[in-house]
């Protein structure tokens, strides 16, 4: 019976997980508070899942005030499959204080007319959009996007990259790297994480995978302390994917970010 149940488990996560690759949003296209490097280029919005549908694309609105919800121009409801892999050109961009967004993006449709996307500068899967060529990203980049934080009482600097990743690393009396990812099933007691990287090489690890349910499904997540020689590998080559417990990364990662961060978050 233990191992029926562990093959259906991890039939059902490997069955998510195919359905799952592409979650609406992608890393590698969102740049920060560095909008000026997607200003004047076609932005186009990726498509998500299936059971992802109902949720629609959030944050589009009709007017530059964030008052009305955009609908597509054929009259229908903001849905997934009227806008999906539809174009826009970021015409311009301004400084907003939302709760939600610290950005406003104005973007021209194919017709002419506008719509405006409540963007935030410090969240990468709330960015649905891509570009057709690849963004080049100035050599400063990557550093600033790294967290710096002094702690008053102890005079000690902690540091971390962009949190809200699948990967991300912090130094804090240490280097630690966070993996995370989603499936649609709970396992209390799950271990182990496999990374791949792209010249073929793989980091094994022991570590229990913690689980917490979320409006979508479930979140897993490790949090792993890195070695002297995990840094060195980690700063050669990139991550390619990885896979916690039975549950596999659900993203396209961009490793060269990954790779960079940590030379950063190390210096």
């Amino acid at each position: 019976m233990k191992k029926l149940l562990s093959f259906l488990v991890l039939f059902m996560s490997l069955f998510a997980s195919s359905q799952d690759k592409n979650r609406g949003y992608d890393e590698k296209y969102f740049v920060g508070e560095n909008l000026n490097l997607l200003k004047g280029k076609e932005l186009i919005l990726i498509p998500i899942p299936d059971y992802l549908q109902k949720f629609g694309y959030d944050y589009l609105y009709s007017d530059e005030s964030l008052k009305k919800k955009f609908k597509s121009p054929n009259g229908y409801s903001n849905t997934p499959s009227d806008l999906a892999n539809s174009k826009f050109l970021l015409e311009d961009y301004k400084k907003v204080n939302e709760i939600l967004g610290d950005y406003v993006l104005k973007l021209r449709y194919v017709d002419g007319s506008h719509l405006y996307f409540l963007y935030n500068s410090k969240i990468a899967s709330r960015f649905p959009f891509k570009t057709e060529l690849p963004i080049v990203f100035p050599e400063d980049f990557y550093c600033s996007r790294i967290n710096v934080r002094k702690d008053k009482f102890s005079n000690k600097t902690i540091k971390y990259s962009p949190l809200l990743e699948p990967v991300s690393f912090t130094k804090d009396n240490g280097y630690f790297m966070t993996l995370t990812t989603t499936g649609n099933i709970p396992v209390v007691n799950g271990s182990g994480v496999i990374i791949l990287l792209e010249n073929g090489q793989k980091i094994i690890k022991k570590t229990k995978v913690d689980v917490e349910a979320t409006s979508k499904g479930y979140s897993y997540s490790v949090f792993i302390p890195l070695t002297k020689t995990d840094i060195s590998t980690l700063t050669k080559f990139n991550i390619d994917d990885f896979k916690l417990d039975v549950f596999e990364n659900q993203l396209k990662l961009n490793g060269e970010n990954y790779k960079q961060y940590l030379k950063c978050i190390i210096k």
